[in-house]
């Protein structure tokens, strides 16, 4: 089935009325076994791709999901570090630090998506560790150290 042939069509306007009955949930199982028909009606030998992709996709997602939550429940640990850290500049270190914060998913938006756009996800990694690196790099040059903490010993 080609997207200009009749069966398209045919195959199209059921699954676009089906489509529109359905509450949000069903309309993507829907819309996930119509690709799969779809698609297998075209070359049945690429289903098994198609439902190896879907599945590393869903891990994919449930893993970044599941790194969100553990950077949530890491944040207040963080900032009481810091107020714990810098006692005097308490509100500034705390202003910086989220304004990087805020910076870096900026910057990972900007790139990441113009990364994976020209070169697939593999340069968007490397990308990413490279930002890490040097945010880490500008962070041990520009965050002093605290009182009574030796450079070498401070914790990273």
């Amino acid at each position: 089935m080609l997207f200009d042939s009749p069966a398209y069509f045919l195959f199209l306007i059921p699954v676009v009325l089906l489509y529109w009955r359905l509450d949000h949930r069903a309309q993507n199982i829907f819309l996930l076994l119509a690709s799969y028909f779809f698609y297998g009606w075209w070359d049945w030998r690429f289903l098994g791709l198609l439902f190896g992709t879907t599945l590393n996709d869903f891990l994919v997602g449930l893993g970044l999901g599941l790194t969100s939550v553990v950077a949530q429940l890491f944040f207040p640990a963080q900032q009481v570090g810091i107020a714990n850290d810098f006692p005097a500049r308490r509100a500034s270190m705390m202003a910086w630090n989220n304004s990087a914060l805020f910076f870096g998913i900026s910057l990972g938006s900007l790139f990441g998506g113009q990364a994976v756009a020209f070169a697939g996800f593999e340069a968007n990694l490397l990308l990413s560790a490279a930002i890490a690196l040097i945010g880490s790099m500008v962070v041990g040059l520009v965050v002093p150290t605290p009182p009574g903490v030796h450079p070498a010993r401070r914790p990273v």
